[in-house]
């Protein structure tokens, strides 16, 4: 074999190497992923003669996964807030945005009011897994008008940037970035154009919620404190949503 070829050899013994040890640290985030939800109760506060209705729409984030309990995920801590709501979660972990449909057909009775608000944190696993941003965009917007047939306010979460989370690969970091970002402009337009409120929780550098290791022991999700920052990102627009 030429010097060239022993080369490229080591090169692609390399990146096989590499691509290996990733993917094993991943399976072994995902795992403990699925340890933190399946320790976690998600919050609902049923309450039939409630004022006020929510309905929270999510992936593992709306459920609270690295949450040490329900009361400190976001759903939890509107309802610190606003002690007189009725709080639904039907946020599950590892769904996609295409969840929305089901989570509707199952929370929606007939002849019964409208949530006055439908929380809607969909969208990690699209961005992991690199759903098309054409088929995205179709689909969140089907979602979100739909969404308006049930609730009276619609508030749109778009996930955060995992370009910035450790638990992945190194040459997936620049991927997920660029995605995270398109994702962002993405779920902005889309919920502009359809009339609905929009929160982002990207940063494009200097992330609190990574910065200052306010991580669960997966390290994809925050913990307690982590989902405080997420949640005083969201409040004003929630509250307000709420309130008109």
């Amino acid at each position: 074999m030429t010097g060239v070829g022993q080369g490229v050899g080591i090169v692609v013994g390399m990146l096989i190497f590499y691509g290996v040890c990733g993917a094993m640290r991943v399976y072994r985030q995902l795992r403990i992923s699925r340890e933190l939800s399946a320790a976690l109760t998600t919050y609902e506060r049923h309450n039939d003669q409630a004022p006020m209705r929510v309905l929270f729409i999510g992936d593992s984030t709306g459920y609270g996964t690295g949450a040490s309990e329900g009361r400190y995920s976001i759903p939890g801590r509107l309802a610190a807030a606003i002690p007189t709501a009725h709080i639904e979660n039907a946020s599950k972990p590892g769904v996609y945005l295409s969840y929305a449909h089901t989570a509707l057909d199952t929370r929606v009775q007939k002849n019964t009011p409208p949530f006055d608000l439908i929380v809607i944190m969909l969208g990690g696993m699209n961005l992991v897994c690199f759903t098309p941003l054409a088929l995205l965009r179709r689909s969140l917007k089907t979602i979100l008008t739909r969404s308006q047939q049930y609730g009276k306010n619609i508030v749109l979460i778009s996930p955060n940037n995992a370009g910035l989370m450790l638990c992945y690969p190194p040459f997936l970091l620049p991927l997920y970035h660029n995605r995270s970002r398109q994702m962002k402009i993405l779920y902005q337009e889309v919920a502009h154009e359809v009339g609905v409120s929009h929160v982002s929780l990207f940063h494009e550098k200097n992330d609190p919620v990574i910065d200052q290791k306010l991580l669960a022991r997966d390290l994809m999700h925050p913990n307690d404190a982590g989902y405080e920052v997420w949640y005083r990102q969201i409040h004003e627009t929630l509250i307000r949503a709420l309130l008109t």
